[in-house]
């Protein structure tokens, strides 16, 4: 009959010196521990950003702040409104 403890430790044990050797191994041919694919993103997000000009930057962001501004002084009458219906709310039932 199989002891299941053992049986636990023991393939615990095998697969911590499979990994810590992969790791070594591994280690000696890339001398880093990221992962390929985080490597490959950060590569790519580098590009992106070193692609993208200073001056279409402020451009959008001269053009997204307006939108949002108008936005924002709309949200803000509506936020004052709501408050005000608040305070009548609470003031009517003392």
């Amino acid at each position: 009959m199989l002891h299941l403890p053992s049986a636990l430790v023991g393939s615990l044990t095998a697969g911590g010196g499979f990994l810590l050797i992969h790791r070594e191994l591994s280690h000696r041919s890339r001398l880093s521990n990221k992962w390929v694919l985080r490597e490959y993103a950060e590569a790519q997000w580098r590009d992106f950003r070193s692609d993208r000009s200073i001056e279409d930057s402020k451009k959008n962001f001269a053009v997204a702040s307006a939108e949002y501004s108008l936005d924002s002084m709309d949200l803000a009458s509506k936020w004052n409104k709501g408050l005000e219906a608040l305070r009548g709310l609470l003031s009517s039932k003392r």
